[in-house]
């Protein structure tokens, strides 16, 4: 019974996505982000709750159904809804409850679900968490090489506490709060998504991503001797 009523949520969800992204593609569009960004801005200045709110609902959306194509937009949005400053914590907080949100779903309701339907992805996740240990949620955070969804639901089958998965996914997931939310408060030069993470930002992503994995080789080379790297991520 309790699976069902996640399946009928789920179809209501995705249900309500299709249409706007069919129906009013407009609204999940840059362009659409400009044209209203004074009304969302005034919105959240006379209706803060509400409006964060809906933007958590927002987040939960793109945290919890994989290839959700307004994921950046709504960082973006963030940004120029919020601000420069306050939409930082704003983004990365949210994007985290709604991570956490996917991990717990994954945990306790969809696990079959989820290993029929991306048993690759799955597959791979589990094995780079197992000779990596946590490191790996932190540089898959930083540079999504699987898209944010998939490692949330395969996370919560893995043997990763949820502390854990909380802790490292808002550490990893601040930088690039930093950017859509400075992308946003500057949306009129924006006049694309691919803007925001050029080449040059994306390598430094990566190599800040590639520090735990060093840091964890120098480890089990000096320190560990041969002593599982993932040990502490039980």
């Amino acid at each position: 019974m309790r699976n069902r009523w996640v399946v009928l949520f789920l179809f209501i969800f995705l249900s309500a996505i299709a249409w706007i992204w069919f129906v009013h593609p407009e609204w999940v569009s840059l362009d659409g982000l400009k044209h209203h960004q004074t009304a969302l801005s005034d919105s959240y200045r006379q209706h803060p709750v509400i409006t964060l709110t809906l933007y958590f609902i927002g987040m939960i959306a793109v945290s919890n159904l994989p290839f959700v194509p307004f994921a950046g937009l709504l960082g973006v949005a963030g940004g120029a809804i919020f601000g420069k400053w306050a939409g930082v914590p704003i983004i990365a907080i949210t994007h985290t409850l709604g991570a956490s949100i996917a991990f717990l779903l994954s945990r306790h309701l969809l696990r079959e679900w989820f290993e029929s339907h991306f048993a690759s992805t799955h597959a791979f996740v589990q094995k780079t968490l197992k000779e990596h240990g946590k490191s790996c949620l932190f540089f898959f955070r930083l540079c999504p090489v699987v898209p944010s969804s998939l490692i949330n639901l395969s996370m919560g089958l893995s043997p990763l506490s949820y502390w854990t998965f909380v802790f490292v996914s808002l550490l990893g997931m601040l930088p690039g709060s930093f950017l859509y939310a400075r992308a946003g408060a500057q949306l009129a030069q924006i006049q694309s998504l691919q803007e925001i993470f050029t080449w040059d930002i994306v390598l430094t992503f990566a190599g800040i991503g590639m520090l735990p994995f060093v840091v964890m080789q120098i480890l089990r080379r000096f320190y560990w001797k041969g002593e599982s790297p993932n040990a502490g991520s039980r």
